[in-house]
């Protein structure tokens, strides 16, 4: 049986699919593992702009109610 298989090419075959799929296993993970770090990225960008946003709308109406008070005042 093991000369039939040989004969027919089936273990070598066998051999290199299974090469192929690990191969293949090997840059999915490293793809997974990419994708992971992407996700995390784009969610410390999006805490960081909040942040941001935050800041520059508190500078805003610190500003507006200083020149709201000044205008107050003076009339």
């Amino acid at each position: 049986m093991a000369e039939e298989t040989k004969k027919n090419g089936w273990s070598d075959w066998a051999h290199r699919v299974l090469g192929d799929i690990e191969r293949i296993e090997a840059k999915l993970d490293k793809a997974m593992a990419q994708i992971n770090q992407l996700g995390i990225d784009i969610a410390v960008l999006k805490t960081k702009a909040a942040l941001i946003g935050a800041a520059w709308g508190l500078a805003a109406s610190i500003i507006a109610s200083i020149v709201i008070h000044t205008i107050v005042k003076g009339v």
